[in-house]
């Protein structure tokens, strides 16, 4: 009930800014409202205005772009990646050993979640000097949109951003706090259990296009198996 009471404060705020309170508690008043409400104000999500009236704050406002209008419950929205692919000069790759749930065990590029307000460029460089103590050169080559679907449920939602990292400097971090960090070959890195796309991946960079794609990967009981193509679009870079 508690969660409903917020919900429902948020949804009556995004259409119908500046309501009392009689209007925003449709049933009797109650003090289980009343708790939620000033709660919600201590937050800093509602505030009082003039004649009394509720309005979103600013912090409210910007937690209304992630709440479904009809419902007023937080969506879940996809998870915004960088992916490095590091080329070392002997054309070795970096392949991260992924040793922490979810997807343990799988080997794979290294990769982040880009940071709110952060450049894609710049989360490139930090991420892989911070997990890896390598700096590159960083060159955007892609764009995946990934659903990857468990025991037939959608389960994980990926917007990927791929980076090809040429000339690496800097002593190689062997662990970070997800797994492990090795130099492979090609032919090394494609007899591991990666990720599906990886090999993908690697084929788009060596052509040298820009790609933007979308895709589904498949599991059952949290095994990888094949992947689909939904669309690709590749271009001639400038």
């Amino acid at each position: 009930m508690e969660h409903e009471i917020r919900d429902s404060i948020l949804k009556k705020l995004m259409h119908n800014p500046g309501l009392l309170f009689n209007e925003l508690c449709e049933e009797e008043k109650s003090n289980k409202f009343s708790y939620h409400l000033k709660l919600m104000e201590e937050e800093g999500l509602i505030e009082k205005q003039q004649l009394n009236k509720y309005f979103l704050s600013s912090e409210g406002k910007a937690l209304a772009v992630f709440i479904d209008g009809s419902t007023g419950k937080k969506e879940k929205q996809p998870l915004i990646n960088v992916v490095m692919v590091v080329y070392n000069d002997d054309d070795t790759i970096l392949l991260h050993h992924r040793l922490k749930e979810p997807f343990y065990d799988y080997y794979g590029f290294p990769g982040a979640k880009i940071k709110f307000g952060e450049e894609i460029a710049e989360c490139a460089k930090r991420e892989l000097k911070e997990e890896t103590n390598l700096e590159a050169d960083v060159e955007l080559m892609g764009i995946m949109n990934c659903h990857t679907y468990n025991n037939g449920k959608m389960a994980y939602h990926h917007n990927h951003y791929i980076f090809k990292c040429t000339n690496p400097k800097g002593i190689l971090k062997k662990k970070d706090r997800e797994g492990t960090f090795e130099w492979a070959t090609k032919e090394e890195v494609l007899s591991k259990m990666l990720f599906p796309d990886d090999p993908f991946i690697l084929e788009r960079i060596e052509k040298g296009l820009f790609f933007n794609v979308e895709m589904d990967r498949f599991q059952e009981n949290d095994k990888f198996g094949e992947i689909k193509i939904k669309s690709l679009t590749e271009y001639k870079k400038c």
